[in-house]
């Protein structure tokens, strides 16, 4: 895995300072996962939204289009557009009968991960599209794998 240079001045960060970090981290990450369940995550409702307003709907074939010209502006402007861009796009259904789960990538360039967290280990599978010049699973899944063993190593002991 190619790495940045260090820049002149860089202090490594402690233990301690890492440890905190992750579990900051962690626990934002809880509050996200909880607010999303609880319905207060906005994407999904703001893509059925977009999608109805088109004239898709549940009962739409796959891969319907709909009509864009009925697309209200919101959905048209820059910033809507730039938040529908999941380059990473992840999802977890973690639960004790599952041991393989498989999520796609929902943009041409970008990575999907699904992920299953048991007690004593993640079961990680990242998918791509082959097409793409910007991805590369195999280094995503070494780059994740170094991840984790630097973050094993940093909370042991």
């Amino acid at each position: 895995v190619d790495r940045a240079p260090v820049k002149p001045g860089y202090q490594p960060l402690s233990k301690s300072q890492k440890i905190q970090l992750i579990r900051s981290a962690a626990n934002r990450q809880q509050q996200v996962s909880k607010e999303a369940a609880n319905g207060e995550g906005v994407d999904r409702h703001l893509m059925v939204l977009a999608k109805m307003a088109t004239g898709v709907t549940p009962m739409s074939p796959p891969l319907t289009a709909g009509n864009p010209d009925k697309l209200p502006t919101m959905f048209k402007d820059d910033a809507y557009a730039n938040s529908q861009t999941w380059i990473l796009s992840t999802s977890n259904v973690t639960t004790p009968w599952n041991v393989l789960f498989n999520f796609g990538p929902v943009v041409d360039n970008g990575y999907g991960l699904g992920y299953l967290i048991h007690d004593e280990d993640i079961h990680l599978n990242v998918t791509s599209w082959n097409m793409s010049k910007e991805t590369d699973s195999d280094q995503m899944v070494a780059v994740f794998s170094e991840a984790c063993a630097i973050m094993e190593e940093v909370l042991q002991e």
